[in-house]
């Protein structure tokens, strides 16, 4: 009588060994799979930032724009080659997102056609016109411009962090449900223990 006893626990042993090492093996695949998750919301972020800062630099060349007509301080091929080069260096550091390559061709052409407005209003201003109808189509490409930023953030927000933040969610919700399974397990009353 004692040997079929016997039997019965060691495969009870061996059946808990196995389901505690299955708990183990799928908590070590939720946390990698959250981990990866995490890396991704991380790289969005930084490319929230990046976004913030060339919108900055479009504000600033408008500014820079207004002070060169002015005040002829002939800031302008400066700071429109930095706005170029922030969203080239963007674009290739972030080639992997759709929202950063639509800006990159999207602003291409509303950059450079801001560049020759600035330059038709400085020489309107030299021979004594009236730039304020270039003043005022510069304004509106510089404002595409800044949309074009903003479209690109959005698409971050709504495509990148809240699909990744609802992904990881979800992982933790399972990790959550896999603690109280195997506290359950372990416990005598049951999972009506962990109920309300």
């Amino acid at each position: 009588m004692r040997l079929p006893s016997l039997v019965g626990r060691i495969r009870l042993s061996v059946a808990a060994t196995l389901l505690a090492i299955a708990f183990i093996a799928y908590g070590i695949s939720l946390v990698s799979r959250s981990r990866s998750l995490q890396s991704r919301i991380e790289h969005d972020v930084r490319l929230l930032d990046e976004l913030s800062h060339i919108n900055d630099d479009l504000h600033q060349l408008a500014l820079t724009h207004r002070v060169d007509r002015n005040a002829a301080r002939y800031q302008w091929p400066a700071q429109i080659e930095s706005v170029r080069s922030r969203i080239d260096a963007a674009s290739a550091r972030y080639s992997d997102s759709p929202a950063m390559a639509a800006l990159a061709t999207g602003v291409a052409p509303v950059l450079h056609q801001a560049d020759s407005l600035h330059a038709q209003s400085r020489l309107s201003l030299a021979i004594g016109g009236d730039p304020r109808l270039l003043e005022a189509v510069f304004q509106i490409m510089i404002s595409r411009a800044q949309q074009l930023v903003d479209r690109a953030a959005r698409d971050v927000h709504e495509r990148g962090l809240g699909a990744h933040t609802a992904t990881l969610s979800e992982r933790w919700r399972e990790a959550q449900a896999l603690l109280i399974r195997g506290l359950c397990a372990g416990c005598s009353h049951g999972p009506s223990c962990w109920r309300p």
